[in-house]
């Protein structure tokens, strides 16, 4: 399974950098068409991650990983015909709909194949994986691009779902709950869809640690996706003869996760969600607010910056993945994961414009300075008061 992760992660990135030079280059498509491509990957979840979560807790959590990489390999193997772009976007839309239990789904086997003490260890691992995958998949693609087309970018994606969806059938039976016993009411009958839902929802909402944590984590990740996508404008205006830039910075921070991925992995447990979620989003925050230095500092304290904010985002996204994991009952991480899915998904819509607007009003400079400030604010705020957030005794691996 996590063979089958690492794969699927770099193809991924793989298929993206083919579909932002096939926007942005070879077809030469306005702005508007270029902002439609990332609403093709969030408004599926947004709009079906959490049925998603209610269908993982309610079937084979394999079974469902195995049919979610066959459809991706065949749509995947669809957009190597694509004529233009309305047609890759109406495939990436339906490819996007089926990957909405690939996460849920793995996340929920994950809890059942993994002993509760090595859970920690195997989000790192995970963690480790993906963000690897951010440095070698857009270096390997760019070459690639470089010498063939953004075709073959896509067509090492299509092989990459259908080694993964290989590698899964290879796997021998892992004991998971009945579906008849992981969506029960609480009269003990079986729960409907709509009841199970409601379940999901309940132990997000009452159970602190979850609730704090996704909470903190949904600010948190708003403030930084107001910036994100401005992060090319960033450049354009600070160094406009190296764009370059752009791929150097996005690996050091893909390193910088990485690495912190990895230490985490070394530990045994986690004594203080606070502590981790508001030190991640000092050192984001930090980063953000240091952008100016873009203008007149070297490369390598561009990229250490980079890296600090990668290690930022290690500490907050993987503990978060952990959380989900290991915080809801076993019969409940579909649901509750297609539940922060979704939630996730709506953040990456929404804060972008209002990142566009703050912009055009004050400029991207400003905008990355007083963004950074305010994730710094929101991550003292978490390490001040995490005992009056997250409860007096906090959630440690079992």
């Amino acid at each position: 399974m996590f063979l089958s992760y690492a794969i699927s992660a770099i193809g991924n990135w793989f298929d993206v950098m083919a579909v932002l030079v096939l926007f942005s280059f070879t077809w030469e498509e306005s702005p508007f068409m270029v902002s439609l491509v990332p609403l093709t990957y969030a408004v599926p979840s947004i709009l079906f991650g959490q049925a998603a979560g209610v269908w993982v807790d309610r079937s084979s959590k394999l079974r469902l990983m195995i049919l979610s990489d066959w459809v991706r390999f065949g749509l995947t193997v669809l957009l190597l015909f694509a004529p233009e772009a309305w047609t890759m976007l109406a495939v990436l839309f339906l490819r996007s709909l089926a990957a909405n239990v690939q996460m849920p789904a793995q996340t929920s086997l994950t809890r059942h194949a993994v002993a509760e003490e090595h859970l920690l260890q195997a989000s790192s691992l995970f963690g480790l994986v993906f963000n690897l995958g951010k440095v070698i998949g857009p270096l390997l693609g760019s070459g690639l691009i470089a010498v063939a087309s953004p075709q073959w970018c896509i067509g090492v994606n299509a092989a990459c779902f259908l080694i993964s969806a290989v590698l899964l059938m290879m796997i021998g039976k892992i004991p998971e709950d009945e579906p008849a016993v992981q969506a029960k009411a609480k009269d003990g009958t079986a729960a409907s869809g709509l009841g199970a839902w409601k379940e999901g929802w309940a132990v997000l909402l009452t159970k602190r640690s979850l609730a704090a944590s996704t909470m903190y984590f949904l600010v948190g990740m708003f403030v930084i996706q107001i910036v994100d996508a401005q992060f090319g404008i960033l450049i354009r205006e600070a160094r406009p003869e190296e764009p370059e830039l752009v791929g150097w910075i996005m690996s050091s921070v893909g390193i910088g996760a990485a690495l912190y991925a990895f230490t985490l992995g070394r530990k045994k447990e986690i004594a203080s969600y606070g502590t981790y979620l508001g030190l991640g989003s000092i050192l984001m925050g930090g980063a953000f607010a240091m952008m100016w230095l873009v203008e007149v500092a070297p490369l390598w304290v561009i990229c250490l910056c980079g890296a600090v904010a990668g290690i930022g985002v290690g500490m907050v996204f993987t503990l978060f993945s952990y959380i989900c994991q290991v915080e809801p009952p076993k019969e409940m991480v579909g649901r509750v994961n297609g539940i922060t899915n979704s939630l996730s998904s709506l953040v990456i819509v929404v804060a972008p414009l209002l990142g566009s607007v703050l912009v055009e009003e004050f400029g991207v400079m400003e905008t990355y300075e007083w963004t950074g400030l305010a994730l710094v604010a929101v991550g003292v705020l978490g390490l001040v008061f995490q005992k009056w957030i997250w409860g007096s005794r906090e959630a440690a691996v079992r």
